[in-house]
């Protein structure tokens, strides 16, 4: 099936790799069952159509329902404006945090963080138009780029370079990071799913959705 990539980020030292397969399913590529990240050396790039077969992988955990395996993929080329080809194409939520998976985020904690916990969304991948600007800053203890929603503080994950500033009608993909407990952590704390943005494609969009 014909698919773009959408988005690249960090995961450990490899990369996670969203598309969007023709018929809009949102999609995650792996090469190998039950292990969701690619070498940091695969050659999907953002903005790329690729021929792509697949098979859904069978080792899920809502709401990572986008994990695929790929048996086959073949470059197809390159669009040449991947904001304006994903505005006219992908449905969106509008508005605050609220809005965002089904009105399930939580949060957020004393660190900023949203999450997901015990009611769990039916995906783990959206795209976002927020109603207000997003501030960004660089946390040097972190290593890392996050965004403000207040009272939110989102993380960066893409591989791309970060915005000072996201503005108020761009077109973010916001995910779900995968269910995490931290080692240090008492052993009643629960496991979260914690927001993450993944991916930021343009400015002041008119989305037709």
């Amino acid at each position: 099936m014909r698919c773009l990539i959408v988005s690249r980020t960090w995961a450990g030292s490899g990369v996670c790799v969203g598309a969007l397969a023709r018929d809009r399913t949102n999609l995650r590529l792996t090469d190998q069952e039950g292990y969701p990240f690619l070498p940091e050396d695969t050659p999907y790039e953002i903005g790329q159509v690729w021929d792509i077969e697949y098979t859904p992988s069978t080792d899920l955990r809502l709401p990572h329902v986008e994990d695929v395996v790929v048996t086959s993929s073949e470059f197809s080329y390159t669009l040449s404006d991947l904001s304006a080809s994903l505005a006219s194409w992908v449905p969106t939520w509008r508005g605050g945090i609220e809005e965002l998976f089904d009105g399930k985020v939580r949060g957020p904690t004393s660190g900023g963080s949203g999450y997901i916990q015990d009611d769990i969304p039916a995906q783990s991948v959206g795209f976002w138009v927020p109603d207000k600007d997003l501030p960004g800053n660089w946390d040097p203890e972190r290593q890392r780029h996050y965004y403000r929603y207040e009272p939110f503080r989102i993380p960066h994950v893409g591989v791309e370079r970060s915005l000072d500033v996201i503005p108020e009608g761009a077109l973010v993909r916001v995910s779900l990071a995968r269910w995490y407990k931290p080692p240090d952590a008492d052993e009643n704390f629960p496991e979260r799913c914690y927001l993450q943005i993944s991916g930021c494609y343009g400015n002041e969009l008119e989305l037709p959705f």
